[in-house]
């Protein structure tokens, strides 16, 4: 489910996930250039938040998406939607690069 909520393309081998979270008025193509240089290394996922890109526009929650905290929630169920054993680093952009704060509960 969220693999469509979120347009996710999950790439690349290795025990650690590299997630791109794009900024505001973005969607996931703006890693186009740089993602494919960590498929190597890294399980890279590239996702669009609800309301960007390719993302599911159907999944958009008022109540759930009025602050950021509803975005960290989707960050969470992104990198959690393969593996929950991976550690996973987050390449931020723009003022949702706030998202990481709030996200760092990923375990």
């Amino acid at each position: 489910m969220i693999e469509r909520t979120l347009n996710l393309k999950i790439a690349g081998a290795g025990a650690r996930m590299m997630m791109f979270a794009h900024g505001f008025g973005c969607d996931q193509n703006m890693w186009r250039l740089v993602a494919p240089a960590f498929k190597g290394d890294f399980r890279t996922i590239l996702f669009d938040f609800v309301g960007a890109g390719r993302s599911d526009l159907g999944a958009y929650d008022v109540a759930k998406y009025a602050s950021l905290d509803g975005y960290a929630d989707d960050v969470v169920s992104a990198a959690q939607a393969r593996s929950k054993a991976l550690a996973v680093v987050c390449v931020k952009f723009c003022k949702r690069g706030g998202l990481g704060c709030r996200s760092s509960g990923l375990a």
